[in-house]
């Protein structure tokens, strides 16, 4: 994992624009009624970035993300929390050269 703090591939809806996991306000326990789960549609997007690592900040998305990136992919992306991601980035700045 050395260097995994590295260059950010944002999905086409990032930052000011970015989308919900599926789960805020409760939405992980009732799942949608028709048509496709919010997680699945967020992680089809997620997936076709290349990334190798899909960052979440939220105990929510991690739940729904590691569900919805099995489903959509063979070989999905890592799933990290970004306090994991910050971590790895310190414990790598401090190893001996």
């Amino acid at each position: 994992m050395v260097g995994i703090a590295g260059e950010v591939i944002d999905p086409p809806r990032s930052r000011e624009r970015s989308r919900c996991c599926g789960a805020g306000g409760g939405l992980a326990f009732l799942g949608e009624e028709k048509g496709k789960r919010v997680n699945v549609d967020r992680a089809e997007e997620l997936v076709a970035t290349g990334a190798e690592v899909v960052a979440a900040a939220c105990p929510f998305c991690q739940t729904m993300f590691r569900d919805a990136l099995a489903q959509v992919s063979k070989s999905p992306p890592e799933l990290l929390d970004i306090a994991q991601i910050a971590a790895i980035s310190i414990q790598d700045r401090e190893a001996p050269i």
